[in-house]
């Protein structure tokens, strides 16, 4: 199985190759991490690259494929205040662009 999501770095490629290319209509969620899941835990690697501007400035360019904004947290342990910091940043994106957040 190879998962993937799309940040605000890769969602141009993905539209490019992956809903440019559908034969149906593929929708997005854009991950708040600038990479989206290229790796296992995006979001653990570097806290720079949640980038709520960068998520903003994506969605307003792709309004007709993206529903929503994306954020991964571990819920668990030492990591709880950079969960609500990424929470928060997931929750500028969203706010600023009227779209509901998805998170897991």
């Amino acid at each position: 199985m190879i998962r993937h999501t799309a940040g605000a770095s890769t969602f141009p490629g993905f539209r490019k190759y992956v809903i440019e290319g559908a034969t149906t209509r593929v929708y997005a969620f854009l991950n708040i991490a600038t990479i989206g899941l290229v790796v296992t835990n995006e979001l653990f690697l570097e806290p720079a690259i949640v980038d709520p501007q960068a998520a903003i400035r994506v969605i307003e360019d792709n309004r007709d494929r993206i529903l929503g904004v994306k954020v991964r947290v571990n819920g668990r342990g030492e990591r709880g205040a950079a969960d609500l910091e990424r929470l928060r940043k997931t929750r500028e994106a969203a706010e600023a662009t009227g779209l509901p957040i998805m998170m897991h």
